[in-house]
């Protein structure tokens, strides 16, 4: 084999293996939301910036706010000071507060 031949093999395997660790990270996220949706406990989970980026259902509940109002949005430093951000929903909220 050449070393064009050999280089296109390599190159070959190298994106194979890429597909593989994609599937598999696929499947923990998928494994890991499903964990933290089923959960109780109320999770909610920041980036670097303190920016919301996974809001479980128990947190929906708990808070009375919906994932989407929540994500991207800044975590402030008490659960008190987040449940008067959100009192807007809070009393237009059908379910229990």
């Amino acid at each position: 084999m050449d070393a064009r031949t050999l280089s296109e093999a390599a190159a070959t395997r190298a994106l194979a293996a890429s597909h593989i660790t994609e599937e598999k990270l696929l499947v923990s996220r998928l494994r890991l939301e499903g964990i933290v949706q089923s959960a109780k406990d109320c999770i909610i989970t920041v980036d670097g910036k303190r920016k919301i980026v996974l809001f479980s259902h128990a947190a929906k509940q708990i808070f009375c706010c919906k994932a989407e109002e929540a994500m991207s949005q800044p975590l402030v430093s008490s659960p008190g000071a987040f449940v008067r951000r959100t009192a807007g929903t809070l009393h237009n909220s059908p379910g229990p507060i």
